[in-house]
């Protein structure tokens, strides 16, 4: 099944390719399936058509192959029409007639690999231990289980049914350790966020307090309340900025590690990294205007009085 943890490889030739030593020909992964698969699991047609009912034992052999292995083995785009041959399977050359989209058969980190179906029909006694898809209403499923055991017992009596799971189990299966290490770094995050504003409001406020008469100076000599707010604003957010330029290229260095925890999303995506910048930005104004704010408020008389 898609993403189901395993897979199933095989080495294949093209016809009229030029032959490779043996063990070095391409891989694929193998896929054995039954008329309307690909109707069952949303899988949609790029070219060609479906295996039917008359792909059977006496016909010429038919396979299926992904976007994937069409664009590598055929990058001019004709792969319909042509044949292919796997190498420990088949005697037969087996015609490609339809392209699929692609399906990450392992895992949702993994990169989408060349693959192939082949119908089950012309595979006579490959047909070891096969899964079974069906597609219903969320609201069949509590009763869907029960009857499909009943109809497969009919059947066969000796036919054990195990491992019975919907596409989003299989999905949160697959996506339970990225998950839990994702949640991992934003509670990371989110502490070194919050030590990050309590420090640097502490820093402001504590500077805010010690300038105290400097200020009172500053505003008896004709310096306006938004030349302190600004003033303060401007020495808090220095080291912000500085931190931000440093953290940007450090994150720019160690995302490689992380690539492999990523789904459709780059390693050094510019929105991602803007995004984060200016929110951590404006923490940091926000942690600086508290301070400035109680800066500008200061009574010049009370605060040279004071000192």
């Amino acid at each position: 099944m898609p993403l189901g943890g395993t897979e199933n490889v095989t080495w294949f030739v093209v016809e009229g390719a030029e032959p490779l030593p043996r063990g070095k020909e391409p891989v694929a992964e193998d896929r054995l399936i039954t008329p309307d698969y690909f109707d069952a699991m949303g899988v949609n047609m790029v070219s060609g058509r479906d295996f039917d009912a008359t792909d059977g034992v006496d016909k010429p052999p038919v396979i299926i192959v992904n976007e994937t292995l069409a664009k590598q083995v055929f990058p001019a785009g004709d792969a319909l029409g042509k044949r292919i041959r796997r190498v420990l399977d088949d005697k037969d050359w087996r015609t490609i007639v339809g392209v699929v989209r692609d399906v990450r058969g392992f895992a949702l980190e993994t990169q989408a690999r060349p693959q192939f179906y082949h119908p089950i029909a012309q595979s006579p006694g490959e047909e070891d231990e096969m899964a079974m898809v069906l597609r219903a209403d969320a609201a069949a499923l509590p009763s869907l289980r029960s009857a499909i055991q009943q109809e497969l017992k009919q059947l066969d009596p000796a036919m054990p049914v195990a491992n019975f799971r919907t596409m989003e189990q299989l999905v949160t299966i697959a996506v339970a350790r990225p998950r839990f290490i994702t949640l991992l770094l934003a509670l990371f995050a989110v502490t070194a966020l919050s030590l990050t504003v309590v420090g640097l409001y502490g820093v402001v406020a504590y500077g805010v307090n010690q300038r105290r008469r400097e200020i009172g100076i500053r505003m008896a000599l004709g310096a306006r309340q938004q030349n302190v707010l600004l003033l303060v604003i401007r020495q808090g957010m220095q080291p912000a900025l500085i931190g931000t330029g440093i953290g940007l290229v450090g994150a720019f260095a160690v995302m490689r590690m992380l690539a492999s925890q990523l789904f459709e999303v780059k390693a050094t995506d510019p929105i991602t990294f803007g995004i984060v910048a200016f929110c951590l930005l404006l923490i940091a104004f926000c942690a600086c205007y508290v301070p400035a704010r109680r800066a500008a408020k200061i009574d010049p008389m009370n605060s040279l009085r004071c000192e």
